[in-house]
């Protein structure tokens, strides 16, 4: 079973056409394509630009490119992916794809037609969806938006004008009396072709079809009819870019981490080259994602920090630090792993909690610079003010994180800290101790020592917790040299 699709109102839409205008595709000096506002006027295929002016002089006009449409007919067999792991391009203006293979995913494949049709949509492309038992048929009942293959026109069908006019001429003008017709004859008179596309049309003769090669990378350009001078103006073709990329992730089961815009106040159809007169922004995220929706705020926040070009004509997306989604098994009331309930719940929050805090970190980021907030992890070091690191690297995790100390020490996670030392220890440390009379000091616990480094920088300590003249609770030290010194303070 396949499934065809038929985008009639393709050559506009890469244009990007205010369907409110009267707009008129032009190719080869005549009229090909119009919206409704066009149709209204009276405007007809097939007119010439004078008298299509002549009936409306206010008509917008677009000249027919083909390498933007066959751009955008690829990306949209790239989002179809998700369907069939069989799509192919049907220039110049639809795709097939084999849903057979799909019948257990969807019961009923007018549910997988309505979903495509509905994809189409959201990517901004009016789209004809029919299903047929092979390619051929399939796309000639998009086309022709029919749901039977007797009742396709056969001047929608496909043939040429002049195998069209002449089955006219015998009272043939819908497929069915000609499939009924036998196909020795046909050939005689009408040609091999005619019989080879009616063997395809009903499943006699083998109808191949190639599919798309997915592309390695999701790079995207848009581009505007007129400039936009708003920050606002530009979220609409945006979440577009956005909605594109969603499906490319999905259909690839991947997340980014990374999504580098461009703002070019000039047009450009080169994706692998950077438009003059343009501005770069890229937005970071602690951890890969996939929805628009997760992609949207943070990407907005950033939209406000930067100075884009007075007028902005080219958009374009660019995802980065693409990585494979974690799919793991989920029991249905508990959480990665079946175990009790209390564990499952336990799983369950901790994750939520986990994704809440990287989405905080996110905003921070977007919100204050790169530089306001970051990751910290532990080092295999007992003095406490070499005992941990920044990780500025938030692309990496775990040994191959770059941080401010030595790259020889060992970086060990928090989880395998020991769980008690014999102090309490404060989540707030100096960076240098701080030398402090011990008339301030009322010890109340202690002391732990704390003796190492004798190779490097002899290190020999008395810790107390203690409480300060001020009342705040906090950590100290004396040294070999009986010095005291503030190390921190206690919440």
């Amino acid at each position: 079973m396949w499934l065809g699709l038929q985008f009639p109102d393709l050559g506009l839409e890469v244009h990007a056409a205010d369907d409110e205008q009267a707009t008129v595709l032009l190719d080869d000096q005549r009229v090909v394509a119009l919206n409704r506002s066009a149709a209204a006027a009276g405007i007809l295929c097939g007119s010439t630009l004078a008298t299509a002016r002549s009936i409306c002089a206010e008509i917008q006009v677009f000249r027919r490119d083909r390498e933007r449409e066959r751009e955008r007919l690829q990306n949209l067999a790239e989002a179809m992916y998700g369907f069939s792991s069989l799509v192919s391009l049907e220039l110049p203006d639809g795709l097939t794809l084999e849903v057979g293979g799909s019948r257990q995913l969807y019961c009923d494949l007018t549910q997988l037609a309505q979903q495509a049709s509905h994809l189409a949509r959201s990517l901004g492309h009016r789209a004809n969806v029919q299903l047929g038992p092979t390619p051929t048929a399939a796309l000639v009942l998009a086309r022709s938006n029919a749901t039977r293959l007797a009742e396709v026109p056969l001047a929608l069908a496909g043939l040429p004008n002049s195998q069209v006019q002449q089955l006219a001429s015998m009272g043939i003008r819908q497929l069915g009396p000609l499939l009924t017709l036998p196909e020795r004859e046909l050939g005689q008179r009408f040609g091999s072709d005619l019989v080879r596309f009616l063997g395809r049309l009903n499943g006699r003769r083998p109808d191949p079809r190639e599919g798309i090669r997915l592309r390695p990378e999701f790079i995207r350009r848009l581009h505007m009819l007129d400039p936009l001078r708003d920050k606002n103006a530009l979220q609409q073709p945006m979440q577009k870019l956005l909605s594109e990329l969603e499906h490319w992730l999905i259909a690839r089961q991947l997340t980014a981490g990374e999504l580098h815009w461009q703002f070019a106040a000039q047009s450009s159809l080169n994706c692998t080259e950077r438009p003059q007169n343009s501005v770069t922004m890229k937005v970071a995220f602690g951890a890969g994602r996939q929805r628009k929706n997760a992609f949207l705020p943070i990407t907005l926040l950033r939209l406000d920090q930067i100075e884009l070009p007075d007028d902005v004509i080219t958009i374009g997306l660019k995802a980065r630090v693409l990585s494979s989604v974690d799919i793991s098994n989920r029991g249905l009331f508990t959480g990665p792993e079946m175990g009790a309930a209390a564990d499952g719940c336990a799983g369950t929050l901790a994750g939520k909690l986990k994704e809440d805090l990287i989405e905080l970190q996110d905003e921070l980021r977007a919100r204050l610079g790169e530089d306001s907030c970051y990751n910290i992890s532990s080092v295999s070091e007992h003095v406490p003010e070499r005992a941990w690191r920044i990780n500025v690297d938030r692309k990496t995790s775990g040994r191959k994180r770059k941080g401010l100390h030595n790259s020889k020490s060992t970086v060990t996670d928090f989880a395998d800290a020991p769980a008690a030392f014999t102090l309490p220890r404060p989540a707030w440390l100096f960076k240098t101790p701080r030398a402090i009379p011990r008339s301030q000091l009322t010890l109340l616990q202690g002391p732990e020592r704390i003796q190492t480094a004798w190779w490097d920088l002899a290190v020999q300590r008395d810790y107390y917790l203690a409480r300060h003249s001020s009342g705040a609770r906090c950590w100290v030290f004396v040294d070999a040299e009986d010095h005291w010194f503030l190390h921190g303070y206690f919440a």
